[in-house]
């Protein structure tokens, strides 16, 4: 389900990671300790893999049968690759990866699921489609657990012309609405699906990025993701940026950007939601 390459998705792990909800993150943990034990995991869009190493690293969840979905035949295999086997094997852990698109994967699979999840991933689809038919997957008493899904805010700082910044800005945003996708306003559509349908929401929370040189430097990972989200605003531009407004201020917003980040002086702000549900 991704389009994105390895290297991105490496790139933006340690933020993710650090920008999960704890209350979400927690409300789920409390879910395990009071005995739920699943025993089959779908990951939706599943990259990397960076769900199933949040689940080794900070769970003791054993003895499940993981399914990554992607329509990404090197993501899937990357993920496969990179696994810890004789982890895997101590922990029972069997992945049985699946490329496919998922309208394709709904109308071949009819298999309930006892966790349903997915990181950064339901932007990419038509929520109001797919959503009713995905959730439907989930197990009674099952749960569901989407992070870091965006919603509508990709601020740059510190600012520059506020009208040009908000017009990157709203192209960036309407580049997402395209094929039927939930793009911007992801994180919104979800939680009110979840609120309309058989599912008790448990915890919601944002987990935004909030990425700045601390202290006069980036990480390497925060200086790659940052490289790389100027990239799409780019290639964005370069393809839907006709408006003759827009061709005359982003080269010259590009290049501000760009500078401030080889100077240690960009910072990110984006908005995203976590959100934990049970069937």
């Amino acid at each position: 389900m991704s389009s994105f390459n390895p290297a991105y998705l490496g790139a933006k792990k340690e933020v993710d990671q650090r920008s999960l909800n704890l209350r979400v993150w927690n409300r789920f943990i409390q879910e395990l300790e009071k005995g739920f034990h699943p025993a089959t995991v779908l990951d939706l869009g599943a990259g990397n893999g960076s769900f199933l190493e949040r689940l080794l690293k900070h769970t003791e969840l054993r003895d499940f049968e993981y399914v990554p979905l992607d329509a990404d035949r090197e993501l899937l295999d990357n993920l496969i690759h990179t696994q810890d086997q004789e982890l895997l094997r101590r922990r029972g852990i069997r992945i049985r990866p699946i490329q496919a698109r998922i309208e394709s994967f709904l109308e071949q699979h009819n298999q309930s699921w006892d966790l349903l999840i997915s990181n950064a991933f339901f932007d990419l689809i038509n929520l109001d489609q797919w959503g009713p038919s995905l959730f439907s997957l989930v197990q009674r008493g099952g749960l569901f657990y989407s992070t870091l899904l965006f919603d509508g805010v990709t601020t740059f700082l510190p600012p520059l012309d506020p009208k040009t910044d908000l017009l990157v800005e709203e192209m960036y945003h309407q580049s997402m609405q395209g094929r039927g996708q939930s793009g911007s306003r992801a994180g919104r559509t979800l939680f009110a699906e979840l609120l309309s349908l058989d599912l008790t929401v448990l915890e919601a929370g944002p987990s935004d990025w909030v990425i700045y040189a601390h202290l006069g430097s980036y990480t390497e990972g925060e200086q790659q993701l940052l490289e790389a989200i100027l990239d799409f605003h780019q290639s964005v531009f370069e393809e839907n940026g006709s408006d003759p407004e827009l061709q005359s201020v982003f080269p010259e917003w590009i290049y501000q950007r760009r500078s401030q980040l080889i100077k240690g002086e960009l910072a990110l702000l984006t908005h995203q939601w976590d959100l934990l549900a049970k069937k």
